[in-house]
C-alpha cells in the first residue's frame, strides 16, 4: 500500500506558508480575524474589572496566548485537510464568505448559531432542497467535522485557562459562583483545492505522487476528455470560538467534558460525510446533523449545570479564583479551597474574614479546606510570610450579593423581537 510522501508534502506545506507570509490579503484578514480574538478578551477583562476590581490576566497576554494556540490549531488542520485529502473545489471562494457570513447572521438569531456547523448545514440543506448555491455537500460537511476535531483539541489543551470568574443569578433567586469559559483562536491552515487542467499543461511537472486512496474526498466535479484533475495547497484563515460556562464543576472538568463531546461529534459527522460519497443520501443525513447534533451537545452540556451549585459560602469562605502572582497563589490556593480561620481566628463569612485582615496583617497563616466534587477533605495550613491585604483571593457569593450577571442565551434579533412585543402588549393596555 503506497503511504503519504510526508516529506514532500511538508516542503510544499513550508512552501505554502511563505507565500501565505507574503500575500497582503491573507495577512490582512489574519488581523482582522486576530482583532476579533482580542476583543473578546477585551470583553472578559472588562466584566473582571467592573466586578471584581482587577484583571487576572492582560489583555495581551490572553491575546498572544490564542494566537500561539491557533497557530497550533491551524497546524493540526492543515495535517488533517492535507493528510486525509479533504480536497475543495474552485467554488471554495464563492461559498467559504457566505459560510462566515450566514454564521454571523444565524449569531444575530442566536449567539450559540455563530458556528460553522449551524451555517455549513443550513447552506447544505439548501443545496439539497434547491440545487443552489453549488456546493459540495459531503466535502462542506467534512471541512466541518475537521474544524470541530481541531476545536477539541484547543479546548482540551487551553479551554480551562484563564477562566472568568463570575456571580450568577439562579433562576431560584440565589447568586452563586460560576466561570465562563470563553475562548477564541485565529486559525491559518493550508486547505487543498482541485481544479481541471488539460492533461498538456502537467507534462513535465514537478508534482508530488500520492497514494490511489488519496484524496479521500475527492471534488465532485467531471473531469472531459484529455483533462486531469490536479491539486494545489492554498493558504485559508478561518477563526474557532468556544464558550461555555460551569457552576458545578471545575472549569478544567467542564472544558474536558465540552472537548469529549466534540470529538464524538466531529467523528460522527466525518464518517456522515465520508458514507456521502458512496450513498449520496448521506448527505442528507450529514447536513441535518451537522446543526441538530452540535446543539444538542450544547444542551447535554445545559443539562449537566442542573446540579447543586459549587462555589457557595458554608462555614468558611470559598475561594472563587485565585489572582496569578498573589499571596494567595504563593500559598497554593486553589478554586474550590475554603478558608476556615486566619491567624487562628475562625472566618465563618467573609465579613469576618475582612475584619480578621484590617488594616492588615503580616506573617499569616490559614487552615483550608478542599471542597470541590470528588476531592479528597484534608485540612492543611498554609503561610505567606508578608503583608495582606490584597489576599488576592476572588471569594464566591452570598446568596444575596447585589453584583451578579444572568446568563443570556438570546441573539440581538431575539431582543428586539421581545421589546417590540412588550411595547405593542403597553399599547393595548392603555
Amino acid at each position: 500500500m503506497t503511504t503519504l510522501p510526508v516529506g514532500d508534502l511538508v516542503r510544499l506545506i513550508l512552501q505554502t506558508v511563505a507565500q501565505m507570509l507574503q500575500s497582503p490579503g491573507t495577512l490582512i484578514l489574519l488581523t482582522v480575524v486576530f482583532w476579533f480574538v482580542y476583543v473578546q478578551a477585551a470583553r472578559s477583562a472588562a466584566v473582571e474589572q467592573y466586578m471584581f476590581g482587577t484583571v487576572r490576566v492582560s489583555v495581551g497576554r490572553q491575546a498572544l496566548q490564542a494566537l500561539g494556540m491557533g497557530l497550533l490549531g491551524g497546524a493540526i488542520a492543515t495535517a488533517l485537510f492535507v493528510g486525509l485529502g479533504i480536497a475543495f473545489d474552485v467554488n471554495l471562494w464563492i461559498w467559504w464568505p457566505v459560510l462566515f457570513l450566514t454564521a454571523l447572521v444565524l449569531a444575530m438569531v442566536q449567539p450559540r448559531f455563530m458556528c460553522f456547523a449551524y451555517a455549513g448545514g443550513l447552506i447544505s440543506l439548501v443545496a439539497l432542497v434547491l440545487g443552489t448555491p453549488t456546493v459540495d455537500v459531503p466535502v462542506l460537511m467534512a471541512l466541518v467535522a475537521a474544524l470541530h476535531l481541531v476545536e477539541a483539541v484547543l479546548v482540551w489543551l487551553t479551554g480551562h485557562v484563564s477562566p472568568t470568574p463570575l456571580y450568577i443569578k439562579q433562576p431560584d433567586g440565589r447568586v452563586v459562583g460560576g466561570f465562563a469559559l470563553q475562548k477564541a483562536w485565529p486559525l491559518p491552515f493550508i486547505a487543498v483545492v482541485g481544479f481541471i487542467v488539460a492533461r498538456e499543461a502537467l507534462a513535465g511537472s514537478q508534482g508530488v505522487p500520492m497514494p490511489d486512496w488519496w484524496p479521500l474526498f475527492r471534488p465532485a466535479v467531471e473531469v472531459p476528455p484529455g483533462h486531469e484533475l490536479a491539486f494545489q495547497l492554498i493558504p485559508v484563515v478561518a477563526g474557532l470560538g468556544y464558550g461555555d460556562f460551569t457552576v458545578t464543576r471545575d472549569p478544567k472538568e467542564k472544558a474536558r467534558h465540552s472537548a469529549g463531546g466534540l470529538v464524538l461529534f466531529s467523528l460522527l459527522l466525518l464518517a456522515l460525510s465520508l458514507g456521502a460519497r458512496r450513498w449520496p443520501l448521506l448527505a442528507w443525513a450529514a447536513a441535518l446533523f451537522a446543526p441538530v447534533g452540535h446543539d444538542l451537545l450544547i444542551h447535554w452540556g445545559r443539562w449537566r449545570e442542573r446540579g447543586e451549585p459549587v462555589f457557595v459560602n458554608r462555614d468558611g469562605v470559598m475561594v472563587l479564583d485565585v489572582v496569578p502572582d498573589s499571596p494567595a497563589a504563593r500559598m497554593g490556593l486553589r478554586s474550590g479551597d475554603v478558608i476556615l480561620s486566619f491567624n487562628g481566628q475562625p472566618v465563618p463569612d467573609r465579613q469576618a474574614l475582612q475584619a480578621a485582615m484590617e488594616p492588615w496583617s503580616v506573617d499569616i497563616e490559614l487552615e483550608v479546606e478542599s471542597r470541590m466534587p470528588g476531592a479528597w477533605r484534608r485540612r492543611r495550613i498554609v503561610r505567606y510570610p508578608g503583608k495582606v491585604p490584597p489576599l488576592g483571593i476572588v471569594p464566591a457569593p452570598d446568596p444575596d450579593e447585589p453584583r451578579y450577571v444572568t446568563l443570556q442565551y438570546s441573539g440581538p434579533l431575539q431582543r428586539i423581537w421581545r421589546r417590540v412585543r412588550q411595547w405593542r402588549a403597553g399599547r393595548r393596555s392603555l
